[in-house]
């Protein structure tokens, strides 16, 4: 009996220790693998976090990490919609949540030597109510520490990358206008080439007759020549919602405009593998007999 007392504590002795030894590991490599390796939680930080949250069966790494809807480029979206990005560049702020097991965010906090900074990264955090997919270890949600370095040229490079992304597809050397488009077009998701261009009922003939029907006969002066760039997108339900012309002359330029808004067929639109495309359609109007 008093053997089988001796081994009992010796077990439970040694599960209490291999426990100890795993807390030791964990709060020696604190880093969030959902961050660059060069950024971690300090020793000091994670001193300060103890004091502030219940860090009671918080992991610092997990078999799955957190993940926003849309992932972290979107979370820092929606923190950006609140936080003020008038903010130096190098604030160094560094704001702690946690994940819980339900996927909500029920602590946060930042750290800094700027107060003001602090209290702007918590209030942009409290708006950010979406529901995160919790870290999971042995496919059991557990309680998650993260660590978001406040960085407002990570959300400026975000920013330059979407914009890229948005123009990939277009070919630029084929629109003479493209910077000006950009500041009144919303280019996302177009194209300018595709697998099949957009079709108007009829075919391109039909399209040319129809627009220069609608459109007012434009007067022009001795040597005057016509010279107006016409855009617009065809959408992948085949309707024009965007149209705007490049010009010198403003009255040619607001004719040209309104010859699309006068007709109200609809286009096929263009296909890239199969699938619909939202268009930019690129009409250049100049001194010649379209036929």
């Amino acid at each position: 009996m008093i053997k089988t007392i001796l081994i009992s504590i010796a077990v439970i002795s040694s599960v209490f220790l291999s426990a100890q030894d795993s807390a030791s590991v964990a709060s020696k490599n604190p880093e969030i693998n959902t961050i660059p390796v060069s950024d971690s939680i300090s020793a000091t930080d994670l001193d300060f976090l103890k004091k502030k949250f219940d860090l009671k069966d918080v992991a610092l790494s997990a078999d799955t990490t957190p993940e926003f809807v849309g992932g972290m480029k979107q979370f820092r979206k929606r923190f950006f919609e609140f936080y003020k990005v008038s903010h130096s560049k190098k604030d160094n702020v560094r704001l702690y949540f946690v994940v819980e097991k339900t996927g909500y965010v029920r602590n946060y906090i930042a750290i800094s030597p700027n107060k003001k900074l602090n209290k702007d990264a918590e209030t942009a955090m409290q708006k950010v109510f979406e529901r995160w997919k919790p870290a999971t270890i042995k496919n059991q949600a557990v309680r998650y520490l993260m660590v978001f370095p406040v960085s407002t040229e990570t959300f400026i490079e975000d920013n330059k990358e979407d914009e890229n992304s948005k123009l990939q597809n277009i070919n630029a050397a084929e629109i003479p206008d493209l910077n000006y488009l950009k500041t009144v077009f919303d280019l996302k998701g177009v194209v300018s080439k595709a697998d099949t261009a957009p079709e108007f009922p009829n075919g391109m003939k039909a399209f040319k007759r129809k627009y220069f029907e609608a459109i007012e006969t434009l007067n022009l002066k001795n040597n005057e020549k016509l010279d107006v760039h016409l855009y617009f997108i065809v959408e992948e339900n085949g309707y024009v919602r965007n149209v705007t012309a490049v010009g010198k002359n403003k009255k040619h330029v607001k004719e040209a405009e309104l010859g699309i808004s006068r007709l109200t067929e609809r286009w096929k639109p263009a296909t890239i593998n199969g699938k619909p495309v939202r268009y930019l359609f690129y009409f250049p109007l100049v001194s010649k007999k379209y036929d």
